[in-house]
C-alpha cells in the first residue's frame, strides 16, 4: 500500500502558514496522481493560539481540495520531524498497515533531514520525496537540526519504542 505522509509546519498565529498550506496542497495533488493511496497528515499542536493541530488545519485545506476524508488520516501528536515518523509509525501499527511505499511531502529545504529520520523508523519501505513544496523560508538552523536529529536517531536502540524515543529527544529541546 502506498502511503503519502504531509509533514506538517508550525502555523502562524492566522493559524495557517503558506508552507503549511503549500504542503497540503501539494499533498493533494500527489494524492490525485495515486488516488488508491492513504493520507497521513502527520503534526500537532504547535501554535497555542491556533487551539488547532498541524494535522487538523491540513485536513480542513485537504477537504477543501475534494480529497475524501475516507482517504486521510490524522497523526496529531507530533511536535518535530523525529516525532512526525514515531507518531506515524505507531499509528499505522495501531491501525494494522504495512506500507509498500511511503511518499513525503514536505518542503524542499527539509526533504534530506525528513527522508533521513523516516528511512530510520521504517527500514526496508521505500521512502520517497513526493516533490516538495519551494518555500521562501530559508531555514538557516536547517544543518543543526539534521546535526542534532542524527545525534538522537545514533542513541535510539528500538524505533518501536515510544518512551524511550521520547526520552532522548526530551534531552535535545
Amino acid at each position: 500500500m502506498i502511503i503519502i505522509i504531509i509533514l506538517g509546519s508550525r502555523p502562524d498565529d492566522s493559524c495557517l502558514s503558506k508552507e503549511l498550506d503549500g504542503r497540503a496542497r501539494l499533498g493533494a495533488s500527489v494524492f490525485k496522481k495515486y488516488p488508491q493511496s492513504l493520507i497521513i497528515l502527520s503534526g500537532g499542536l504547535t501554535n497555542l493560539k491556533c487551539r488547532r493541530t498541524e494535522a487538523e488545519i491540513m485536513e480542513e485545506i485537504m477537504l477543501a481540495d475534494e480529497i475524501p476524508k475516507s482517504a486521510i488520516i490524522k497523526e496529531k501528536m507530533s511536535r518535530n520531524t523525529i516525532e512526525n515518523a514515531l507518531y506515524v509509525k505507531k499509528k499505522l501499527r495501531e491501525l494494522k498497515i504495512i506500507p509498500d511505499r511511503i511518499l513525503l511531502v514536505t518542503s524542499c529545504y527539509h526533504v534530506f533531514r525528513s527522508k533521513i529520520i523516516f528511512e530510520n523508523f521504517f527500514s526496508g519501505v521505500n521512502i520517497e520525496a513526493s516533490g516538495c513544496f519551494k518555500s521562501n523560508r530559508s531555514d538557516i538552523d536547517e544543518n543543526r537540526k539534521l546535526d542534532r536529529d542524527l545525534s538522537i536517531l545514533m542513541r535510539i536502540r528500538d524505533f518501536n519504542d515510544t518512551e524511550s524515543i521520547l526520552q532522548i529527544t526530551s534531552q535535545y529541546q
